[in-house]
């Protein structure tokens, strides 16, 4: 465990390639003075084709979520009591507890929800902060089976060739490839699936049944066991033995049908999130025709709206809307 602490891409080199090393999980998470680019290189050559056989040891790596948080320090004795804040009541000491107990009854109702308090498996938004760039996904692509990461590769049907379509309006069902999206990490956790049918259209991965590739090495890490099954097994807490699906995507796929806010969310099969279903009604209206390659035309269904600038219309959007009209009375 190195999280945190200043690691060279040749220390990572030597910890993979050379035989007098044998870890098995390695955790570089926040980890300074690392160059990625070289990292990722260091990655692809162990993993080639070429390599000898029962290698690279090391089967997993913690690299793009953040690190445990340092334990707290132990409050002293005796304190004096200082004088109120600048910011009064809103700054207070009481305001900050109950805002510290209401994110602890939040995190709380989730974890009862999803039956775990494993993030990936709740529907917690963004799970990775900062978006990785495009090498990651290859060098994840390159490493399937072989190394594990704190990370999985999208599986939306928009990265497949074969099932990235054209957009609703065009009925000729050929491939479209302004619709394809090369490889990228999935940043965002969904939870339960689709609003509507509580699936999604590539299916949930399940700890056990799916490949492992489609597993996130989960956090903390194990500290009694080396293997990726211990680091990917989901904390059930409430003593189920159901499995639990793990519905992850990037924010590229869910574009047009994912609230940023309640972090509901609609696959592609339940709502097209075209860009005609962005227009508003008078310029549905407008539009209503669709010109085929053959020159003859078709109606376009109107479709109903379910997300306007990255919140759900039903229930966040209508609440900022209200909010906003109040404000301003």
């Amino acid at each position: 465990m190195l999280d945190g602490l200043s690691v060279p891409a040749d220390l990572i080199r030597e910890i993979i390639t050379e035989e007098k090393y044998n870890v098995r999980i390695l955790s570089i998470r926040e980890a300074k003075n690392l160059n990625e680019r070289k990292l990722m290189q260091v990655l692809k050559y162990a993993v080639r084709p070429s390599r000898p056989a029962g290698t690279p040891r090391l089967k997993g790596i913690y690299f793009f979520g953040p690190r445990e948080p340092l334990p707290a320090p132990e409050p002293p004795t005796k304190k004096k009591r200082s004088p109120s804040p600048p910011g009064g009541a809103v700054m207070s000491l009481g305001a900050q507890i109950g805002a510290e107990w209401n994110q602890k009854s939040t995190n709380a109702l989730h974890a009862a929800l999803a039956r775990t308090e494993d993030k990936w498996y709740q529907s917690s938004g963004r799970v990775i902060a900062k978006p990785p760039s495009p090498e990651w996904a290859e060098t994840l692509q390159a490493c399937e089976g072989i190394i594990a990461f704190d990370a999985v590769l999208c599986r939306g049907p928009r990265h497949d060739p074969k099932k990235a379509f054209s957009s609703p309006t065009l009925t000729n069902g050929r491939p479209n490839p302004s619709s394809f999206l090369r490889p990228a990490i999935a940043t965002v956790a969904l939870g339960f699936g689709c609003e509507t049918c509580h699936s999604s259209h590539e299916g949930p991965a399940v700890f056990g049944v799916s490949p492992t590739s489609q597993l996130p090495l989960l956090s903390p890490l194990p500290l009694h066991s080396s293997s990726i099954r211990a680091a990917q097994m989901p904390h059930i807490i409430d003593g189920s033995k159901a499995p639990l699906p793990l519905f992850v995507r990037c924010e590229e796929c869910l574009k047009t049908r994912w609230c940023q806010r309640c972090h509901k969310w609609w696959d592609e099969d339940c709502y097209a999130g075209s860009a005609m279903a962005q227009r508003t009604e008078l310029q549905q209206i407008e539009y209503t025709e669709s010109v085929h390659i053959n020159g003859t035309t078709s109606l376009i269904p109107k479709q109903v709206i379910k997300v306007h600038t990255g919140l759900c219309i039903e229930n966040c959007w209508a609440s900022e809307i209200a909010g906003a009209s109040h404000s301003e009375i």
